[in-house]
């Protein structure tokens, strides 16, 4: 808990509260100026109160330890207000190890350019291929640590359906995306009908 009135920081532009076992946000009514905001290493279940912070560029809300009593990592949430609210401006998110289960809420976010969700607990590749047929300005993704990468043809179905240039910390060449979309054209062919 960071206080019980609004923080008055209206020229704050950078504000670093990672790993300082908070457990809710609040208090950043009136810190709308805020473009870069670290949150990581806390307990932050919910981040209500970001629908305040309307400039924010970056996130980072990474490593919440959000274990239940039995070890499981929780999933935080993200209101949907927030999103919405940062939706023009947030550019880089930071999401890793935060029990996430599904990337398509964050297809609010029509801005983002960086994402890392590594770490989560991602295991649909076709979910994460909906999420990046919507999410076009996106260049970079890091998926590591996820069960999806385990997953069959799953850095070549991510390639093909996105317009990302890197992905889990390697670049995509245009050889590479072409190779495997004319790969898929074929094999589509060949289970096609024909002869």
């Amino acid at each position: 808990k960071m206080g019980q009135s609004s923080l008055r920081i209206p020229k704050v532009t950078h504000l670093y509260l990672q790993n300082n076992d908070l457990k809710q946000v609040e208090g950043l009514e009136k810190a709308s100026s805020i473009s870069k905001l670290y949150l990581s290493g806390n307990k932050i279940s919910t981040f209500a109160g970001l629908e305040h912070c309307t400039s924010l560029s970056e996130l980072h809300l990474s490593d919440q330890n959000l274990e239940d009593d039995c070890g499981k990592l929780q999933c935080m949430e993200i209101p949907e207000n927030a999103l919405r609210a940062m939706s023009r401006t947030l550019t880089i998110l930071s999401v890793a190890n935060a029990g996430m289960s599904t990337l398509e809420p964050l297809l609010l976010l029509n801005s983002l350019e960086r994402l890392d969700a590594s770490r989560n607990q991602l295991d649909d590749v076709k979910s994460v291929c909906r999420y990046l047929g919507g999410a076009v300005r996106l260049s970079v993704l890091d998926l590591r640590g996820n069960p999806i990468c385990k997953a069959r043809k799953y850095r070549e179905m991510v390639v093909i359906s996105s317009h990302i240039e890197s992905l889990d910390g390697k670049e995509i060449l245009d050889q590479e995306r072409q190779f495997l979309i004319a790969m898929k054209a074929k094999r589509g062919k060949k289970g096609g009908g024909g002869l």
